[in-house]
């Protein structure tokens, strides 16, 4: 199980730029989970590349993975995984802020 982190706790307060979304019911946005810095990369390439729609765009990642190359309006959640694989992306759902209603999550590697 996951351990949230503080940006699951009050992900508006951490992320000023989404304070806004906060206040609406259906906050939609874009998620990645990801981890590792392959497919931190290959995030970082997908929305350099993509015409994605206008929401903020958030990663779901482990407590160690370096981030520095994703864009500057990437909102990073860290969490604390026990397992490994594909069945850590079930624990990532976990981590999801709670002011995200609706959320498209996209797998870079499928």
């Amino acid at each position: 199980m996951i351990t949230p982190t503080l940006a699951t706790a009050a992900a508006s307060e951490q992320y000023p730029a989404a304070a806004g979304f906060a206040l609406m019911k259906n906050y939609r946005a874009i998620v990645f989970p990801a981890w590792g810095a392959k497919h931190i990369g290959m995030v970082a390439d997908c929305i350099h590349g993509s015409r994605l729609p206008e929401y903020p765009l958030f990663v779901i990642t482990d407590e160690s993975t370096p981030t520095e190359e994703l864009p500057n309006q990437v909102k990073i959640v860290r969490g604390r995984c026990k397992l490994s694989g594909k069945a850590r992306k079930a624990e990532f759902f976990n981590c999801l802020p709670e002011e995200i209603g609706t959320a498209l999550l996209l797998d870079v590697d499928t």
